[in-house]
């Protein structure tokens, strides 16, 4: 029996199949998707961007839900030495709820245990809140005054501040 030795080749440097366990693979995917909204929220000018994931609290306060998700991702902006500009900025996205919600479907589509995607501004109750609806798009939810309700809200309100 002959044995050949090939110059440059080892075991050690055969690429063999990794199956990746899908469950890492769908968080991956979910933050990659996070990060790529707050790198798009920092290139607006916003420089203090925070990020939150509630896991299983999406129907504490809401009835109704049209999926089996029950987690929230909170992208809060600002912090209490945020400059005027930044202010003006982070004002700006929360006024535009074409943008937000075309954020919260980007998230709810690779996060799949994500039923509602909220933006706000730190340090002053401003927020917006996106719920999953049955055919897996966000949609705003309606603001309620505080006091509007003894019981829990439907699925597409909240309370505003």
């Amino acid at each position: 029996m002959i044995k050949k030795i090939l110059p440059g080749i080892s075991l050690l440097s055969i690429a063999l199949p990794v199956t990746a366990n899908p469950m890492i693979v769908a968080q991956s995917n979910c933050q990659a998707t996070v990060n790529g909204v707050i790198r798009e929220i920092n290139r607006k000018g916003v420089t203090t961007v925070n990020q939150r994931v509630l896991q299983g609290t999406a129907n504490e306060n809401n009835y109704g839900n049209p999926t089996d998700r029950t987690d929230e991702i909170s992208i809060v902006m600002g912090n209490h030495n945020s400059s005027n500009n930044e202010r003006h900025r982070i004002a700006d996205i929360l006024y535009s709820a074409v943008l937000m919600n075309s954020w919260a479907n980007t998230i709810v589509k690779e996060c799949g245990s994500t039923a509602v995607v909220s933006f706000g501004l730190n340090f002053s109750g401003w927020n917006m809140s996106y719920a999953i609806q049955a055919d897996g798009k966000t949609t705003p939810r309606d603001c309620r005054e505080p006091g509007y309700s003894t019981r829990r809200l439907a699925w597409n309100e909240m309370y505003c501040t």
